[in-house]
Formats: C-alpha cells, structure tokens, sequence
C-alpha cells in the first residue's frame, strides 16, 4: 500500500520537477496554530515542498487527515490557503513595507485632484499597526479647524477610515474535492481599481491543481503561472514571500487555520511571511520591452495583470503634505499609479538607439517623464522632464550628430523641480540641464553641462560664463558636429544672446565663448 501511494503521489508531479530537483522551499512539518476552547481539528500534520523551473512555480502539500470534509459550500471544504507576495526588494526604498497593506484612505480626493482616494499611513518605527484612532490622536494630523483655517490640503478626518490595499499580494483557497481555485482577498483590490483599473477576476485563472485523496489525508499539487500572482516585477522575480495555511473543519463544523508553513505570521501582513529565494528565477516578462534595455537602464517595475496583459505600475511613498513649504513630521502619503512606458528602436545614420520614455507621477511634485537612451547597446544617457501644464515643447532632446572623425554624439535637456512640496507657482523652481555627449565604443564622455534655472530669478551657467535672467532656448549647427551656437532669451524683456561653442574633431579642447552682436 506505502507503495502504491508513493507512486500515486509522484504521479501528479508536474513536468516541471523531478526528484532530483532540490526545492526551493521545504519543510516537512507545519506549524500548528494556537488552538481555542472548543477547537477540535481533525488535520494531524502536512508538509510543503515549493518548486520554480522560471516558467511556473510549483507546489505540492501533502495534509495528514482523519477526516476530510467535503461540502457544496466552500467555506465548509478542507482547503489549503496559499498566500503570495512580492517582496521588500522590489519596492521603492521610501515604502514602509514593515505596514504594508494597512493604510488610512482618504475617501475624498482632495480638491484640483483627479480620480482615486489618497492612502495616508506612517514610519514602522513609530507604529506597528495603523489604526484610524491612534493615527489622529498619536500624530499631527489636523483637526478640522486648523484644516479650514490654514486651507490644508488633505481631508477632514471624517473621510478617513482603515484600509487594507493588497498591492503586490493575493490569497488563493485551493480545496480538497479540486473545486477551481478562488481569489480569497479579491475585494482588497477594490481601492486600486480606480488608479489601476485592476481586474482580479482573471487572475485565477493561471492557477492549475490536482488532488489525490490518501487513506488518511490528501496531496495538492499545484501549478502557478505569473498570470496568478497578478504582480510581477520585470523581467524576473529571484524571491517571493510565501505563505501557507491549512485549513481544517473540525467536528465543531466550524472551519479555522490549524497549521501554517510560517510561525508568528500575521494575516496579510507579507513582511511576516517566509523569504523564498528561487534558484531559478521566475520570468516574468511577457511585454514589448526587450529584456537587455530593462537590465542596461536598471527599469524593473512591478507590472499588473489587466485585460490579458501586463501593464507597468509605480509607488511612490513621500511625507504627507499639509501646504505649500508645510509637510507632517510623522505621517506619510503613498500613491499608486499607472505607468505610461513608451519603447523605441531606430537608427541614426546607422547609428543603433533604443528609446524608453516612463511616465512617473511622485506624490508631492508635478509628473515626471524619465527618458533612456540605449545607445549602440551598451552606452545609456537618460533625461527626465518635468511634465508642467502650458510647458513649450522641448526641441533639445534628444539630439543626435556625428563628429568630424566619425563616431556620434547626443545632445539631451533635463528639468525638474528643485522644490519637492513647491507645485503651486509661489517660490517654484525649474532646474535644468542640457548635456553634450561623445558617444565612442566602450566609453561615454559628457563634453560640457550647461546648468540654468526657471523661477523667480531665472539663472543660466554655461562654463564659466553666467547670464543671469537669460535662459537657453535653442541652438543652430555653425559647423554641424564641431561647432554650435547657443539661443538665450531673456525672461523679462526681448533681449537677445548667443554664446558660441566648439571643439575639435575628436570631441577636445572644448572652447566656449558669448556672440557679440553684428559677429
């Protein structure tokens, strides 16, 4: 009998594994979970093996049972509970992932904003949990009167309430009579749907299992494809925080987690979750963007399934800012945003360039567009622009030329705002860059940075030279790959300067120097 349950077993190991294959997560007793007055399981033991071949992750439990209930209701089925999160490592390092999925919502978004509520939370040094009474009463959230007196740009603290956002998280319950498998924590997404438009419904659909039922007990082997996770990061995933839970009902008929593979775990808390390193990766990335430009600009955002695709998301967690100039000392904001990615390959005079433009959406500053430049597959440049309502377009980036002796050069602008809780007009400031690049076989060289200023007093430094209220707006090729001209506008009147710049036909002896007018 020992044997034919053994073969019964390896039977439903899927193609991904065999037994030589070391798992990448194994323990072979679970944890029993504090029992309560009454409480009577009937599961005995179990163990778990987890399994990644970078296509799918397996995993196989096997629940020691002397009685396995089997019933029309779910909820009263003998059931595994598999939790799965991303980890720490893939989020921003400002997110307090010690909280993570507990915040405070923000049920009206605050006035001149657009679409989804505002998640509030605070640093896991000064609290554990985050409670709504605590968060008003142990901090320096307003109250309603200072809120209208010193028009503050958050919510009366009655549209707040508790909230969990299961981002980069999911439950499944996986059943002893192999039911399909279900999306237990399906309504926490509820909050993402307006920033993400998130469909959790399709996500247990990349969920494969099989049971074999055992004398006393039954084996779950299960089959996870990235379209399960329903969160990935690009364009691999080494770790996962995992978690399993059996749950049992008991002769009371009652059904209650009784063993679980992580000791002091907490529901839905993933930072208390078992750290499982994959010795082979899972691949996780199934967009346009090929995987060498991801891995040369250091771009590995985590991506949600949505309409049979995978869709670039962002976070960003920054202090919770009451006004202008005005931030909360202990308490922070986080946002949840969808990223606009636009990816590109041309050639320049047959000079190869890859183009990755990312739409950014900080919490307290005006949105960003970062751009990367992949240039002969091996050298990157990168820009990122200020995306500001009423903004010119930008007619310097990016800008591609040869030198004289043959290899080629870039010419990019950044700009950004200096003042990270400054987005109204008062105090502002734009700090720009426009960078000249010598692009050769191995080797970047940034021939001259031009730093200038959009404010109050606008400022511009070209080498050693200061135009004080001018700015560069344009250029004009003298010599198209050696020599240019600089256009500077004044910010206050039509007066007009040029400053000339040169160099040598192997990108040297940089020479700057202003036009006078007539020249």
């Amino acid at each position: 009998m020992k044997v034919l349950k053994i073969l019964s077993i390896l039977a439903l190991l899927p193609p991904c594994f065999s037994l030589a294959q070391k798992p990448d997560f194994h323990l072979p007793g679970l944890y029993r979970l504090g029992s309560r007055s009454g409480q009577t399981e009937n599961a005995l033991d179990a163990n778990v093996s987890v399994y990644c071949d970078g296509t799918y992750i397996s995993v196989v439990a096997e629940v020691k049972d002397t009685h396995i209930s089997l019933h029309p209701k779910a909820d009263l089925t003998d059931r595994i509970e598999l939790w799965m999160a991303l980890p720490a490592s893939v989020y921003p390092a400002n997110f307090e992932y010690q909280l993570h999925p507990s915040y405070i919502e923000a049920a009206v978004p605050a006035e001149g904003t657009s679409g989804g509520s505002r998640f509030f939370g605070t640093y896991a040094e000064l609290a554990s949990h985050l409670d709504l009474k605590p968060f008003l009463s142990d901090f320096d959230y307003p109250t309603p009167n200072l809120i209208k007196q010193n028009n503050l740009q958050v919510p009366g603290p009655g549209a707040l309430k508790p909230q969990e956002v299961h981002f980069g998280m999911v439950q499944y319950g996986l059943y002893a009579d192999q039911r399909p498998a279900v999306l237990l924590n399906q309504p926490y997404f509820a909050p993402l749907e307006q920033s993400l438009h998130i469909q959790p419904e399709e996500w247990a659909e990349g969920i494969v299992y099989t049971v074999d039922m055992l004398d006393e007990g039954y084996v779950i082997n299960a089959e996870i494809s990235c379209q399960a996770l329903g969160f990935v990061q690009l364009p691999e995933l080494h770790q996962l925080r995992f978690m399993v839970d059996v749950v049992d009902v008991g002769k009371d008929g009652r059904a209650r987690p009784c063993l679980t593979t992580t000791p002091g775990r907490e529901v839905a808390r993933p930072a208390t979750f078992s750290l499982v390193n994959f010795d082979t990766p899972l691949y996780t990335n199934y967009t346009h963007i090929p995987d060498h430009v991801l891995k040369a600009v250091d771009y590995h955002p985590v991506c949600v399934f949505r309409h049979q695709q995978w869709v670039p998301t962002g976070i960003d967690t920054d202090a919770l800012v009451y006004r202008e100039n005005e931030a909360s000392k202990f308490l922070t904001e986080t946002k949840f945003f969808e990223q606009d990615v636009a990816y590109h390959s041309y050639s320049f005079e047959g000079f190869p360039v890859e183009s990755l433009k990312i739409a950014i959406e900080p919490v307290n500053q005006q949105p960003l567009q970062l751009e990367y430049y992949l240039l002969q597959g091996e050298q990157v440049v990168t820009a990122e622009q200020t995306r500001q309502p009423g903004s010119p377009a930008d007619d310097f980036s990016p800008t591609f030329f040869r030198f004289p002796d043959g290899q080629y050069g870039a010419i990019l602008k950044t700009s950004r705002l200096v003042d990270p809780y400054g987005w109204n007009t008062g105090g502002m400031l734009t700090e720009e860059s426009i960078s000249i690049y010598r692009i050769a076989p191995h080797q970047k060289t940034e021939l001259l940075r031009i730093h200038q200023g959009k404010g109050e007093i606008p400022y511009c430094q070209i080498g050693p030279y200061a135009f004080d209220g001018f700015l560069v707006t344009g250029f004009d090729w003298v010599k198209e790959g050696k020599m240019l001209v600089l256009r500077l506008d004044s910010q206050s009147s039509p007066a007009k300067k040029r400053v000339k710049v040169q160099w040598n036909s192997e990108g040297e002896r940089l020479k700057i120097e202003p036009v006078e007018d007539g020249e």
